[in-house]
């Protein structure tokens, strides 16, 4: 499915939390949706068949999917919480084109711990469609 916003998307699938880019959710319940941009320079990564994601994780970024300072794993509660409970995760993609797409539920695999080309630790999340 696509819309024009972000905020049109997440009326009509009636998605708890803020309609704004990025992460949203909290440590109790793990993460209740995901907002990304489509950017050939952003660490967030998607799969030619939409069916494996890997997102930069919660933190201060610097530009569009690149953290700006060291993560911490305490930030990332919320995706730990989400991959032992292995709750269905939908995902909203703002295409290059500007339209918002519906990608569907994922789940998240795996975590790792990773190092950015500018040297900063973050974490990326690998979530796989349901």
């Amino acid at each position: 499915m696509f819309y024009s916003s972000y905020k049109e998307a997440h009326e009509a699938l009636k998605l708890p939390g803020s309609y704004q880019r990025g992460t949203q959710g909290n440590p109790e319940d793990g993460i209740t949706s995901i907002k990304l941009t489509e950017n050939p320079r952003s660490l967030d990564r998607i799969s030619r068949d939409f069916n494996t994601i890997y997102y930069v994780g919660i933190g201060e970024k610097s530009s569009q999917g690149e953290p700006a300072v060291h993560q911490t794993k305490e930030d990332q509660a919320p995706f730990f919480v989400s991959l032992k409970k292995q709750n269905a995760v939908p995902v909203l993609i703002k295409l290059s084109s500007g339209v918002v797409m519906y990608a569907g539920d994922y789940k998240v695999k795996r975590i790792y711990r990773r190092i950015s080309p500018r040297a900063k630790h973050y974490y990326e999340i690998q979530f796989e469609h349901v």
